[in-house]
């Protein structure tokens, strides 16, 4: 929801003279009275308005004509199934909204060099298809036996990132997710999972790193992926 508007003293000033009993008449008070006849017709009206837009809504949710975002548009639906698992919408908002503050935000504050209305405005596409990729490389992970835990995943955490640059302080790396990412600890967690499971099927498969690519390819051919999000 948009944050309420600022009223600056200008505009207090006129609330305040508005509500005083002895301002001038308002000119809302000239507008005449409807009668009963022209109220009826008048609700008809406004609720025969709302009856079509609740229509509206419903068919554009039904085909998914909506976005991410838009009024209506419930987070808990699918936005993709994976061979029957379900990424769903709010999943989707979620990592948009971390990926846009962190381009719009932190990058800059790197040094980083802008980045492209255009990139930005197709990054719901972006993401649903990164989530549909890691779904994937699960799936197979599993399929081949690898289960990777949390245990594994927070071993290599802190020997990769928190004991060499947080001196071990989970507190502190976790309030800078938090504060400065605008993420969990569950967020990185998923991106360790996937790289651990991604170097566990290149072994398993004997591929090399720039084989990766074409190996999804192909196993996404075989699989059955339902995309419901317009994007």
């Amino acid at each position: 929801m948009p944050a309420p508007t600022p009223i600056s003293g200008n505009a207090r000033g006129e609330q305040a003279a508005a509500s005083s009993p002895n301002s001038s008449p308002s000119p809302f008070n000239k507008i005449p009275i409807l009668n009963s006849q022209s109220r009826s017709f008048f609700l008809f009206l406004v609720c025969g308005a709302a009856i079509i837009g609740l229509v509206v809504v419903f068919f554009l949710l039904g085909r998914g004509y909506l976005k991410p975002g838009e009024t209506g548009l419930n987070p808990d639906s699918p936005a993709a199934t994976v061979n029957g698992e379900v990424i769903t919408v709010g999943e989707v908002e979620r990592q948009v909204a971390i990926r846009k503050h962190f381009y719009e935000n932190v990058y800059p504050e790197a040094g980083g060099e802008p980045i492209s209305k255009e990139y930005i405005d197709k990054l719901d596409e972006t993401v649903l298809g990164e989530l549909i990729n890691s779904e994937f490389i699960a799936q197979f992970s599993k399929g081949i036996g690898v289960d990777v835990t949390d245990d594994w995943v927070r071993g290599e955490l802190e020997a990769d990132v928190v004991k060499p640059e947080y001196n071990g302080d989970w507190q502190a790396y976790e309030t800078y997710l938090n504060e400065k990412l605008h993420k969990t600890l569950a967020d990185v967690y998923a991106g360790v999972r996937r790289d651990i499971q991604v170097r566990n099927i290149l072994e398993h498969e004997k591929l090399n790193p720039n084989q990766f690519d074409h190996w999804l390819l192909e196993l996404k051919k075989k699989s059955d992926i339902q995309i419901s999000l317009q994007t």
